[in-house]
């Protein structure tokens, strides 16, 4: 998918009204109709991932998951060495393809 192209899907007719990519009121009516497809989609993850895509794409900016301190303490990273990828001793796309290998 390129930028400003509409994602693939059956639903692309909810997008005809959101003329304006930079319209973050646009944006969060979107996410919004999105939730119970996005609430689908990952209904087979674990607790944890859920908490952390529910923090991501919260609403209310307040609320949402913003700082590197708040990403340590939750479950999803539990069990994550920061200063590893800090310090350069591994590397993100190391992580992705170890992950990847994973069963």
């Amino acid at each position: 998918m390129r930028i400003h192209e509409k994602p693939p899907d059956d639903d692309n007719h909810i997008f005809d009204n959101f003329d304006q990519p930079d319209d973050a009121r646009s944006a969060i009516e979107l996410i919004e109709i999105k939730k119970p497809v996005i609430a689908a989609a990952v209904e087979n993850y674990d607790r944890a991932t859920k908490d952390l895509l529910n923090r991501l794409l919260e609403t209310n900016p307040q609320h949402r998951l913003k700082s590197i301190r708040t990403l340590q303490r939750i479950a999803f990273y539990h069990n994550f060495n920061f200063d590893e990828i800090r310090h350069r001793k591994i590397s993100p796309r190391k992580l992705i393809e170890d992950d990847e290998r994973m069963p």
